[in-house]
């Protein structure tokens, strides 16, 4: 998978090394709030690379804030 990734992102014209990716990829974080049978789901930002890889991989991240089920 390596490879392939690297090539994807050299496909777009851009570069990043493999320890920033799995760096950038591993901050990604999401967080459930439920409150009064209201919940919202937070996605963190996608630093760089992860987003550079993401994009390399024609994954589109989810919305920073976005409604969750109220079922909790």
């Amino acid at each position: 998978m390596r490879c392939k990734l690297e090539s994807l992102i050299a496909g777009l014209g851009e570069k990043a090394s493999w320890a920033d990716i799995i760096a950038d990829l591993d901050s990604l974080s999401e967080t459930e709030i439920h409150q009064d049978g209201i919940g919202l789901r937070l996605h963190s930002v996608a630093r760089p690379s992860a987003a550079m890889a993401l994009r390399a991989l024609g994954i589109v991240p989810p919305a920073t804030i976005e409604a969750a089920g109220d079922d909790e």
